[in-house]
């Protein structure tokens, strides 16, 4: 049997598209789930947050995935609320109802840069601009560096943990 993997979606209320709404994943992460011999859900952004919970029913994993625009508007500053929040509470609210949705269903979770920001905020801790952006080795934004295609950085599954079935080394 497949595995099931759900994927958060991103949502942007025109502005890229002039009045074109978009909901939005990167398709790398469906194409890998796919090349896993895994089933990829892409859930949409939803105004009704009650349907994120029955979104899940049957899924074996959530992915809670990252931002193709700018990671810096996402950092908290000093005194300032919840700025992932504040930069698309739609989004935030949709993300955040999924993770506590899979929490108490007990589905494994992996949160891919905006997303692990997510589950931190929403988990009690904190994401600082120095954390983010500040003498860190990981590349957040590609720019020019390199296509969409190509990563910048690697991640490790380990064998035998609740992600290794969904992706292989």
């Amino acid at each position: 049997m497949r595995q099931r993997v759900a994927i958060s979606s991103g949502w942007e209320p025109g502005q890229v598209v002039d009045g074109w709404p978009l909901v939005y994943t990167c398709k790398s992460v469906v194409e890998k789930i796919e090349q896993n011999a895994s089933l990829p859900f892409v859930l949409p952004v939803v105004e009704n947050l009650d349907l994120c919970e029955s979104m899940l029913d049957g899924m074996d994993l959530l992915i809670l995935s990252g931002e193709v625009l700018s990671i810096k508007r996402n950092v908290l500053e000093e005194h300032e609320t919840n700025v992932l929040r504040a930069s698309n509470p739609l989004r935030y609210d949709n993300e955040a109802a999924l993770l506590h949705s899979a929490l108490k269903a007990n589905i494994p979770i992996l949160g891919i840069c905006r997303g692990y920001q997510v589950m931190a905020a929403e988990l009690g801790g904190e994401v600082q601009d120095e954390d983010v952006n500040e003498g860190n080795f990981i590349i957040h934004q590609q720019g020019k560096i390199a296509p969409p295609s190509k990563a910048v950085h690697s991640v490790r599954i380990v064998e035998g943990s609740l992600l290794s079935p969904n992706f292989s080394q």
